[in-house]
């Protein structure tokens, strides 16, 4: 049985696989929990939430760390034989990265656009 979330991810991981998005974080903190909402906007405006994280913290390592299995989950969805060639898709198609956290904004920026040249093997 599919359920509402998998169905969710399924659609959100086909839409940024076929066209060009900005992927946006912003974080908050609740009962003393620190969590992390994700949505992706598509070039032709449409948002897709891609639901909360929690996290021990707010540095851009975790932030990379968190990132990047985004992306991976949103991978999961496809066979296995796909998933690493949609991955590297949805990296590609990705043309915009906005969070909230403004301390470490720049330093996760350095570090993800390394991550993703390594990924998708490019300088």
């Amino acid at each position: 049985m599919l359920t509402k979330d998998m169905s969710s991810k399924m659609h959100t991981a086909e839409s940024v696989v076929n066209h060009l998005f900005a992927l946006h974080s912003y974080g908050t903190t609740k009962d003393h929990r620190k969590y992390m909402r994700h949505q992706v906007t598509l070039e032709a405006g449409k948002s897709m939430s891609l639901g909360f994280t929690l996290l021990a913290a707010e540095d851009a390592v975790t932030l990379l760390v968190v990132a990047c299995k985004l992306f991976q989950e949103l991978a999961d969805v496809f066979e296995p034989e796909e998933a690493e060639a949609n991955k590297q898709l949805m990296l590609k198609n990705m043309i915009g990265l906005m969070n909230d956290r403004t301390s470490v904004m720049k330093y996760f920026d350095q570090k993800f656009y390394k991550k993703r040249q390594e990924i998708l093997n490019t300088d």
